[in-house]
């Protein structure tokens, strides 16, 4: 964590051989969400600002990464599935998860809107990645771009307003 106006540098974690990574705020900035392989795979933990241990909060899945801490106060993240990537939502004091997108594809780097509703993420199918947006109501899940636009697409995120 850096202070910018001293430049002053505070270190958050201490885990000897482990790598950590993807910090992503919660709206309020009291907390953060990363990810670390600390038990041997990649999980998600939350931590205060302050330092402090860091709290498990993922369990299943044999990776969980890409966390992004919505507006709306849930984390959405990235799970391994069998041999594709799932989004899931998770409640960070209830720890209750839920499967937001299709198993049609793999689904990876979600990214939540401003308004909470909405996640932009990545749909790998056949070799291909594209950008989709799935909204949290209605649960669908659109292409942005045309498919007679070619090439791959990954890792959109959303203007703060």
């Amino acid at each position: 964590l850096m202070e910018l106006s001293s430049r002053r540098l505070t270190r958050l974690t201490y885990t000897r051989h482990a790598a950590e990574a993807s910090p992503s705020w919660s709206p309020d900035g009291s907390q953060s969400v990363f990810v670390s392989d600390r038990s041997g795979a990649p999980q998600l933990y939350i931590m205060d600002r302050s330092g402090g241990e860091p709290r498990r909060i993922t369990s299943s899945g044999s990776q969980n990464v890409d966390p992004d801490w919505g507006p709306n106060g849930f984390i959405a993240y990235s799970s391994q599935v069998g041999k594709i990537f799932q989004i899931f939502v998770l409640h960070p004091t209830t720890l209750a998860t839920q499967q937001i997108t299709p198993t049609d594809a793999s689904y990876e780097d979600p990214s939540w809107a401003p308004d909470g509703r909405h996640l932009v993420c990545t749909r790998v199918q056949n070799y291909r990645s594209r950008i989709f947006v799935v909204d949290m109501i209605s649960r669908s899940c659109i292409s942005l771009l045309p498919d007679a636009i070619t090439g791959d697409w990954s890792a959109a995120d959303w203007s703060p307003k």
